[in-house]
């Protein structure tokens, strides 16, 4: 890696130059694997595979367990936790599940949230031309069904937005079956009765 020292500004909004570079650990993971099948060479796919993305997601975002302590100061943590009635396919990543607050300037009301969520999903493009090694899931090329996601929550409506929740866009049927495109990124406005 190469660094660049200037001892004047270069204009890209610093308003000086960099004279105090310091020495930054990195970590590096590679990951080697091996295809089933040669690729033709008229068919490029930029695609990971499924087993790099699983492993990608689990190096960057960790799952962190931070239990609760009771009055007593006993803490208790429930070994088995699953808000899901069934786990996600391995293509289809949960990127944010949020509950939205009242837009109200009432103080009362302010913080109360409502019975609407954001619901973010990233379906993650794969190549299949990898052997899926240690993996106990399958891919859905992208179809969910909202409805049956959660346990014990019940969808009234299902509305999907832009990324920012700012623009809807079309209200869907809550057992309708989704098809999401490989490589992006779907928000719903999601009310729970």
């Amino acid at each position: 890696m190469q660094d660049r020292r200037l001892n004047q500004d270069d204009n890209r909004g610093l308003g000086q130059g960099v004279r105090d570079n310091v020495l930054t650990p990195n970590r590096f993971n590679i990951y080697f694997e091996k295809r089933k099948s040669p690729l033709p060479k008229d068919k490029m796919n930029g695609y990971p595979s499924l087993q790099s993305h699983m492993t990608y997601l689990h190096l960057v975002h960790p799952l962190f367990v931070i239990p609760q302590s009771d009055r007593a100061g006993s803490i208790s943590v429930s070994p088995l936790f699953s808000p899901l009635s069934k786990p996600l396919p391995c293509d289809i990543h949960l990127l944010n599940l949020r509950t939205l607050q009242n837009k109200d300037d009432n103080k009362e009301v302010k913080y109360i949230p409502r019975d609407e969520s954001a619901l973010l999903l990233h379906h993650l493009g794969i190549d299949c031309g990898f052997p899926n090694q240690g993996l106990f899931c399958e891919a859905s090329e992208g179809k969910v069904v909202l409805q049956d996601l959660f346990k014990d929550v019940k969808i009234q409506t299902v509305t999907e937005t832009s990324l920012s929740l700012l623009h809807d866009n079309e209200e869907l049927e809550p057992s309708a079956s989704l098809k999401l495109n490989p490589m992006e990124i779907y928000t719903y406005r999601v009310k729970i009765q």
